[in-house]
């Protein structure tokens, strides 16, 4: 495989596909083009006490800080963080557009345990087809102290 400019990865002609990692856990998932536009996929460990602190006044808004109230506050905002990388690794191999944790919105989450759905919306403009107010399902587990999250793009 190989690896662009900004160290995302490069799937063969005809495919899409997403990469995630962290200490402890590595996946990756390819889909032909045909059937998808985008793939994004993400696992973060469960936020800590130094997560919460840093990640979530930079990744989270004021109406995704009232979705993660409660007692799963932890998971649920490692969620929120999650759901915006996979949104961006959907997203960036289509446009070339980096975009920051505010330029999408975690809109719903179904609480499901361990696993579920969430909403998010892109709130700016990338490209000519992919544009403020595209509105995507994904879906969570939670497993090994970690939350995956992955979203597709349809074709």
């Amino acid at each position: 495989m190989a690896v662009g400019a900004h160290r995302e990865p490069r799937w063969p002609p005809g495919f899409v596909g997403s990469i995630t990692h962290s200490l402890s856990f590595a996946c990756a998932a390819i889909a032909r083009e045909t059937d998808m536009r985008g793939l994004g996929i993400d696992s973060e460990p469960i936020f800590d006490d130094a997560a919460m602190s840093d990640a979530v006044p930079i990744a989270l808004d004021a109406n995704e800080r009232r979705l993660i109230e409660g007692p799963r506050q932890r998971e649920l905002a490692t969620l929120v963080f999650s759901a915006k990388e996979s949104l961006f690794k959907c997203l960036y191999p289509l446009t070339g557009v980096f975009f920051e944790f505010v330029d999408a919105q975690v809109e719903w989450i179904g609480h499901t345990e361990p696993s579920g759905a969430f909403g998010v919306q892109l709130l700016r403009n990338l490209s000519s087809r992919i544009h403020r107010g595209l509105r995507l399902e994904g879906r969570y587990a939670r497993a090994d102290d970690h939350v995956h999250t992955a979203l597709e793009l349809p074709p």
